[in-house]
């Protein structure tokens, strides 16, 4: 008998030092500032998914979460790495 799984999903997010790029690579935004990296783990190595800015959050990167949530019914859990600071205010899905 099939059982309903509620799936969640581990989105990683970490900042990022792109060799000294002055424009955000998803948005070309000029000077957008830090940048950050969206990365799953897919056996046991990092994938990369996107690079973005804070501009491209709430525009790009935050819809394409939710559509898939709602498409597949799974959770997410957001999970950063502080190797470049404290995780910013923002980076939610409220």
């Amino acid at each position: 008998m099939p059982r309903n799984k509620v799936r969640t999903h581990g989105e990683h997010f970490a900042t990022v030092s792109l060799g000294g790029r002055k424009s955000c690579p998803n948005c070309h935004q000029k000077n957008a500032g830090q940048l950050y990296w969206w990365f799953e783990y897919v056996r046991v190595r990092r994938r990369t998914v996107k690079h973005f800015c804070a501009a491209c959050w709430a525009t790009e990167i935050k819809p394409l979460l939710l559509q898939h949530a709602a498409e597949c019914g799974c959770t997410f859990t957001l999970n950063w790495h502080g190797w470049g600071g404290d995780r910013p205010a923002w980076l939610t899905l409220e």
